[in-house]
C-alpha cells in the first residue's frame, strides 16, 4: 500500500493551487424554485443543466430558475415526486437516467420529458441507482437486492449479483468498472465491458462504518476513493488493497469524521463534504486542508455546510453543494476579482472594518487605517495581525493618510492631529495638536523637491523634514481642501470645498483662482475627492456628480455619470493604476474606466467585495501592482492585470418553448414553424452559471435585424410577425474575464409560408396567369383579326360596289353625256352662226362636255383602282396640266420619284382634289399668271402639295383676301384631312397655297 501511496502523491503532486483562493456562497431554496430543500443527488451535464434530485422529485436549473420535468403522457409518473437516488448520463450524453425510490427512468435532456421507466423489483422504497448506461443498456443498482442490467428496448432485468446492494455506488477511474458494498460486507468491483465481478473482503475499520460515497481518481483508472463515516480510504480494484487516505491534518484522521461526497475541481483540487464540519478543501501538491465555510466578506457559512449530501464541481469551476434541508449550494471558488482574506485566523479580523487609509511597510506588510481603529498591521508573510498604535493619542482616532516623515518615522494624519509613529519600537509622538474642534487632516502631497504638505479641513500646512519634522502654520486661507496634486510642470492643484480649484506654485503661492460654476463649468457642491492628470495635460476629477475632465484651460470638457457606466455618480476614492485605467470608489461598487475610450467595468459583490460600499475613498497601489481599497467592511485586493479564472469556455444555449406542449428543451440545429402561428419565444443562457446576471451578449437575428443588438443578462427573446423565410440567429457573450465567446450561429428558424405563398402553389399559379394571359390575348388577337378580317371583307364589297358604280357611271352616264356632247354640236355646225339655235346647242354640247369631266372626277374619286397615293399624285399632275394646257399656261411639275403604294381616305383625296381644283381655277381665271406650278412630296408620313402661280397676287388683309369664299373653303377642306395650310400671297408676287400634315389612310 506504500507504492499505491507514493503513485498517488506523484500524480497528485503535479498539480499546482494557490490557497490565496476567495469564496463567494449562494444558497437555493424551494423559494427559488427548488422542489425540495433535502438535495440527495447532483449532476451537471455539458448542455447546460445542473440537474437536482430531491426529496420530492427533481429539478433542472438553468442559471436562471429551476424548471421541473414534465411526464410525456396524460398521466403523471410518480418518480416526478418520489426521492433521486442517483442521476447519471448515457454515454452519448442525449439523454439522463434518474433513479428514484420507485422506478428507473430515462429522460430526454433537451426536453426533459420522461422517455420511459422501469420498475426493476416492483417492491415501494427499494431505491433504484443507476451507475451506467450505453445505448442498449443501463446498469443500476438496487437496495437489498444487488446489481442489475436493464434492456432498454424491452426493459428486460437481469439480475448480475446474489448479495443485496447498501448504500452508495459509485465508478472506477477507468469509467467502467462499477464498485459498490453489498450485504455481506464485500466490496464488489463489476466490469461493464468485460462482465469479470471481483470481490473483496473490507478492513475492520471500514467494516464498521458506513460508506457513503465512491469515486475513481483522475489519471488512476486503478484507484477508487471512498467516503465513510470511518474517514477516508483508498482501493485499488485489481487486487483489493484498502488503506486510510490521510489529508496531513490530525483531526480528519480521527474515525469518527464522516465523509458524505467528494470531487474533484478543474484546478486540480479536491473537494470534500463533511456531516457536521461543513465542506473541505485538500491541495494534494501541498496537502494542505482548508474549511472553506468563511465567504469573502467573512460571513460564517458553516450553518449551510454542515448537513451536506452531495457534491459537484462542475467544468466551468463552480462547486455545488446539496445539503439535507438547505438547499442547494454555489460555491464560487478562485473566481472573484476582490481578495480579501489570506489564512482563516485572520477573516474575523481584517474584515468588518471601515477602512480609511494604506500604507506598505514592506512587501507583504501593511498599515491598515480604520474608523477609530488607529493603526493595524496586516502581515501576509507571518500571516498574522495586530494593533499597533495604543494611548490617549490613537484612543478612538481614525487614520487617513501616512507617509514617511524622511527621519525613518512615519507621519500619520488623523481626525485629532498629526502624529509621528516609530515602526521600530511603535511609539507615538504628536508633532501638531491641531485647533479646537474638530480637525481633519485628509491628505498630503510630497512635492518633486521633496516637501511634504498636508491638507485638510485646516487648509494646508506644510512640513519641515530637519532637525525634526514639524508642521507650519495654516498657508493663506485656503479653507477646506478636499484634494490636491502637483502637475508635471510643478504646479500645485488644490481643490477646496464650495470654494473653487486653487492653482499654486510650489511655496504655496496663489497663482489664479477657478470658481466652479463662473469658470470651470461644474456644480459649487461638486466636491472634489481626488484628482488625476493625464498625459495630454487634463484633470480628470472625481467628484459627486460624476467623473469630469478639465483641459488644460481648467474648463470642463466632458462629464460621465451612471448612464456611461459608471457604479455611481459620487465617486468617494480616483487612482490611476496606469496610463490609461482609473480606479473609481463609489457607495455602490468600484468602476474600472478606460480614459482612452472612455469604456467601463463595474464590479460589485458579485466579484468578490466585502461590501459594495467603497465610500472611504482609501486606496493605494502597491509595489506589486496590487490595488488595495477600502470599504465599510474591511479592505480587499485588485490586482488589474490578473484574468479572471475560466476553466472552459462557455456555450451559449438557446430553450424555446411558447408553451408546455411545444416545449423542447435545449435547441440544437432548428425551429420550424408555420406562417401566422404567434411569436417564438426564446430563453438564452450560459453553461457557466457563474455570474449570469453579468454576462453582456450581442446578438443578432439575420434576416430580421439590420445590426447587432448588446445587453446584459439576457435571458428571453420574443419575435414577433416574422414573415416566411429562413433566419439565423447569431450571439456573443462577454464572460468577466473569459472574454467574448465568439458571434457563432446558435439557430435557424424556419417560418413555412401559407400554401398560397408556398413555391408550388406560386409556381402553379403564376404557370396558371401565364396561360390565363396567354389565352387572353390569343383571344384578343384573334378578335382583332376576325375584326380586320371582317372590316377587309367589308371593304373588298365596298370597293367591288364602288368600282360597280364608277363603272356604270362612266358605262352609262359618261356615254349619254358624250353622246348629248356630240349631237349638240353636230346639230349647232349644221346651222349658222347667228341663228338663236346655234348659240343654244353651242351650250349645251358645252356643259355635256362639263358635266362630263365632272363625272369623270367622281368616278375617278370612287374608284377603288384609284386610291394609292401614287395613282392620285398622278391624277393632280393631270388635271392641272390640262388646266394650264387649256389656258394656254406654262406647267411645272415637282414630286417625288416613287410614292408608296399606300390607300388614301376616299374622302380625303376628295377633299385635296377640291382644294387643288379651287387654287387651279383661281389661277386661271384671275391670276394673270403665265406660270402654274405643282410640288407633291412624301416623307416620314407627312403629305405636302404645293400649288404655285406667277400671277398679280391680292392682299390677304384686303377684301379679296379677307372675304374670299375660296380660301375659307381651302381651309375648312385642309382642316377636314387633317392638314395645315400655307397660304402666301402679296400684290405683284404670285400667290403660293401649301398643304401639310398626315392624311388618312384607308
Amino acid at each position: 500500500m506504500r507504492h499505491l501511496f507514493r503513485l498517488i502523491a506523484f500524480f497528485l503532486f503535479s498539480v499546482s493551487f494557490s490557497l490565496d483562493a476567495q469564496q463567494l456562497i449562494t444558497s437555493y431554496s424551494v423559494d427559488q424554485g427548488l422542489p425540495q430543500s433535502t438535495v440527495t443527488a447532483l449532476y451537471r451535464d455539458n448542455a447546460g443543466y445542473l440537474w437536482c434530485g430531491t426529496g420530492a422529485g427533481l429539478g433542472l436549473y438553468d442559471g436562471w430558475e429551476f424548471h421541473t420535468p414534465k411526464s410525456s403522457g396524460e398521466k403523471e409518473n410518480p418518480a416526478l415526486k418520489s426521492t433521486v437516488r442517483g442521476i447519471i448520463p448515457s454515454t452519448d450524453q442525449s439523454t439522463i437516467w434518474v433513479g428514484t425510490e420507485s422506478t428507473l427512468n430515462q429522460f430526454d435532456r433537451y426536453s426533459y420529458h420522461i422517455l420511459r421507466s422501469f420498475d426493476l423489483v416492483k417492491q415501494p422504497g427499494i431505491g433504484e441507482v443507476p451507475i451506467y448506461a450505453n445505448d442498449t443498456a443501463v446498469w443500476a443498482v438496487c437496495w437489498s437486492q444487488g446489481l442489475y442490467r436493464v434492456r432498454i428496448a424491452d426493459g428486460k432485468a437481469t439480475r448480475l449479483t446474489t448479495d443485496g446492494f447498501r448504500n452508495q455506488v459509485g465508478l472506477a477511474g477507468d469509467g467502467t468498472t462499477i464498485v459498490f458494498t453489498d450485504t455481506a460486507h464485500q466490496l464488489t468491483a463489476y466490469n461493464v465491458q468485460t462482465g469479470i465481478l471481483k470481490k473483496y473482503r473490507v478492513p475492520d475499520a471500514l467494516y464498521s462504518g458506513e460508506i457513503n460515497c465512491y469515486k475513481g481518481v483522475p489519471g488512476l483508472p486503478a484507484i477508487v476513493l471512498i467516503g465513510s463515516t470511518k474517514g477516508l480510504w483508498t482501493v485499488d480494484i485489481t487486487n483489493g488493497k484498502m488503506e486510510r487516505f490521510l489529508l496531513g491534518d490530525k483531526m480528519f484522521a480521527d474515525s469518527t469524521c464522516d465523509f458524505r461526497s467528494f470531487d474533484f475541481h478543474p484546478d486540480g483540487g479536491w473537494w470534500f463534504s463533511i456531516m457536521d464540519r461543513g465542506v473541505f478543501r485538500y491541495d494534494p501538491a501541498t496537502r494542505a486542508l482548508r474549511s472553506c465555510a468563511w465567504q469573502q466578506d467573512g460571513t460564517y457559512a458553516g450553518n449551510l455546510l454542515d448537513a451536506p449530501t452531495s457534491l459537484v464541481c462542475d467544468q466551468y469551476g463552480v462547486v455545488w453543494c446539496g445539503t439535507d434541508g438547505a438547499g442547494l449550494i454555489k460555491l464560487l471558488h478562485s473566481r472573484v476579482a476582490f481578495r480579501s482574506k489570506f489564512t482563516d485566523k485572520l477573516i474575523t479580523d481584517t474584515c468588518n472594518w471601515f477602512t480609511r487609509s494604506f500604507y506598505e511597510l514592506s512587501p507583504g506588510r501593511y498599515l491598515v487605517g480604520s474608523f477609530r481603529g488607529g493603526l493595524t498591521l496586516v502581515d501576509h508573510v507571518k500571516g498574522e495581525i495586530k494593533r499597533v498604535t495604543s494611548g490617549p493619542l490613537w484612543e478612538l482616532t481614525t487614520p487617513f493618510f501616512v507617509t514617511e516623515s524622511g527621519d525613518g518615522r512615519l507621519l500619520v494624519g488623523t481626525d485629532r492631529s498629526v502624529i509621528l509613529l516609530d515602526t521600530l519600537k511603535w511609539e507615538s509622538e504628536e508633532v501638531d495638536p491641531g485647533y479646537e474642534g474638530e480637525s481633519r487632516y485628509v491628505g498630503f502631497v510630497r512635492l518633486q523637491s521633496g516637501q511634504i504638505i498636508v491638507y485638510g479641513n485646516i487648509g494646508v500646512k506644510t512640513v519641515s523634514l530637519s532637525p525634526s519634522p514639524a508642521l507650519s502654520k495654516p498657508v493663506g486661507k485656503q479653507g477646506n481642501i478636499t484634494s490636491i496634486i502637483q502637475l508635471k510642470d510643478g504646479r500645485i492643484v488644490a481643490a477646496t470645498y464650495y470654494d473653487g480649484i486653487q492653482v499654486m506654485d510650489e511655496d504655496l503661492h496663489v497663482i489664479h483662482k477657478y470658481g466652479y460654476e463662473s469658470e470651470i463649468g461644474i456644480s459649487t457642491t461638486s466636491n472634489i475627492r481626488g484628482i488625476s492628470e493625464d498625459a495630454s495635460g487634463g484633470l480628470w476629477l472625481g467628484t459627486e456628480s460624476g467623473l469630469c475632465l478639465l483641459g488644460s484651460d481648467f474648463r470642463l470638457k466632458e462629464r460621465f455619470t451612471v448612464e456611461d457606466g459608471l457604479s455611481d455618480n459620487t465617486i468617494y476614492g480616483l487612482l490611476p493604476v496606469n496610463k490609461i485605467t482609473l480606479i473609481l470608489t463609489t457607495g455602490h461598487g468600484v468602476t474600472l474606466f478606460n480614459t482612452a475610450d472612455h469604456s467601463c467595468r463595474k464590479l460589485d459583490g458579485a466579484d468578490g467585495l466585502p461590501s459594495g460600499e467603497c465610500n472611504s475613498g482609501a486606496l493605494l497601489l502597491a509595489r506589486s501592482g496590487k490595488v488595495y481599497i477600502g470599504t465599510t467592511a474591511g479592505f480587499v485586493i485588485f490586482n488589474p492585470g490578473e484574468p479572471f479564472t475560466c476553466y472552459k469556455n462557455p456555450a451559449i444555449l438557446v430553450s424555446y418553448g411558447n408553451n408546455e406542449e411545444e416545449a423542447s428543451g435545449i435547441i440544437r440545429e432548428s425551429i420550424v414553424r408555420d406562417y401566422g402561428s404567434g411569436s417564438i419565444e426564446l430563453n438564452i443562457w450560459l453553461t457557466d452559471f457563474t455570474f449570469p446576471q453579468r454576462v453582456v451578449f450581442t446578438r443578432q437575428l439575420e434576416g430580421a435585424e439590420q445590426a447587432a443588438i448588446t445587453e446584459t443578462g439576457l435571458r428571453k427573446l420574443t419575435y414577433a410577425a416574422l414573415g416566411s423565410g429562413f433566419y439565423s440567429l447569431l450571439c456573443s457573450a462577454d464572460v468577466s474575464g473569459c472574454g467574448l465567446t465568439g458571434m457563432n450561429k446558435l439557430l435557424t428558424i424556419k417560418i413555412v409560408p401559407p400554401f398560397w405563398m408556398s413555391g408550388w402553389f406560386i409556381g402553379i399559379t403564376s404557370m396558371a396567369i401565364v396561360l390565363l394571359i396567354t389565352l387572353i390575348l390569343f383571344a384578343v388577337m384573334r378578335m382583332n383579326y376576325q375584326r380586320k378580317l371582317r372590316k377587309l371583307k367589308m371593304q373588298q364589297e365596298l370597293d367591288k360596289v364602288r368600282q360597280r358604280i364608277s363603272r356604270d357611271i362612266h358605262d352609262e352616264i359618261g356615254a349619254g353625256l358624250t353622246r348629248i356632247a356630240l349631237s349638240g354640236e353636230l346639230m349647232s355646225s349644221k346651222l349658222s352662226a347667228g341663228d338663236v339655235q346655234h348659240a343654244k346647242l353651242k351650250s349645251i354640247a358645252g356643259t355635256a362636255r362639263e358635266l362630263s369631266q365632272s363625272m369623270k372626277e367622281v368616278v375617278w374619286s370612287v374608284n377603288p383602282h384609284y386610291d394609292s397615293l401614287d395613282h392620285m399624285a398622278a391624277y393632280f399632275r393631270s388635271y392641272v396640266s390640262g388646266a394650264a394646257e387649256n389656258a394656254d399656261l406654262r406647267f411645272r411639275y415637282v414630286a417625288d420619284e416613287n410614292f408608296p403604294a399606300e390607300a388614301v381616305n376616299p374622302e380625303t383625296r376628295r377633299n385635296l382634289l377640291l382644294i387643288l381644283k379651287e387654287t387651279v381655277s383661281n389661277s386661271v381665271k384671275y391670276s394673270g399668271a403665265t406660270e402654274l406650278r405643282l410640288e407633291i412630296h412624301w416623307a416620314a408620313g407627312i403629305f405636302s402639295m404645293t400649288i404655285s402661280d406667277n400671277g398679280k397676287g391680292f392682299n390677304l388683309e384686303g377684301p379679296s383676301g379677307v372675304n374670299s369664299n375660296g380660301l375659307r373653303n381651302i381651309r375648312q377642306r385642309a382642316e377636314a384631312c387633317g392638314c395645315a395650310v400655307t397660304i402666301s400671297s402679296s400684290p405683284g408676287n404670285g400667290t403660293n397655297i401649301q398643304i401639310t400634315g398626315p392624311i388618312d389612310k384607308q
